[in-house]
C-alpha cells in the first residue's frame, strides 16, 4: 500500500535543507521516507574524483570508473598523476545498500547525507 507521496524539487541546496528541516518539525518526520538526490558534483565522496575541476571531468571519471573499462582512445583533459584504481570503491552494492539504508532511516538533507 503507498501513501502520500511529496515530491519537491529545487534548484538549490539550501532550499533542500529547508524542506527537510521543517519537514522534521512536523508529526510526519517519523513516518516519511525522504530521499534527497543531487549531481555527481555535489554527491560524490570518491577523494580524487570529487576533487576535479569541471563537471565533464567528473561525470568522464565517474563513468570510467563505474564501468571499469579502458581509457578510450578519444582525447582526455589532462588529469593530476594521481591515479585511482578501477572500479569505483563507492559503487559497490554494499556501499549502494548501506547509502539507501542510511538515507531513508531518517530525512536527511544532502550536506548529511554526503558527510
Amino acid at each position: 500500500e503507498h501513501g502520500v507521496k511529496i515530491i519537491y524539487c529545487s534548484r538549490t541546496h539550501s532550499q533542500l535543507s529547508q524542506f527537510i528541516h521543517e519537514l522534521e518539525k512536523t508529526s510526519y518526520a517519523d513516518t516519511t521516507q525522504v530521499i534527497s538526490l543531487g549531481s555527481r558534483q555535489g554527491l560524490c565522496v570518491h577523494p580524487v574524483v570529487s576533487k576535479l575541476r569541471s563537471l565533464q571531468e567528473i561525470n568522464d571519471r565517474c563513468l570510467e570508473l563505474r564501468t571499469k573499462s579502458k581509457p578510450s582512445s578519444q582525447p582526455r583533459v589532462k588529469r593530476r598523476k594521481e591515479s585511482t584504481p578501477k572500479g569505483c570503491p563507492f559503487s559497490s552494492s554494499q556501499r549502494i545498500s548501506q547509502l539507501r539504508d542510511q538515507a531513508l532511516a531518517q530525512p536527511l538533507d544532502i550536506e548529511s547525507l554526503v558527510q
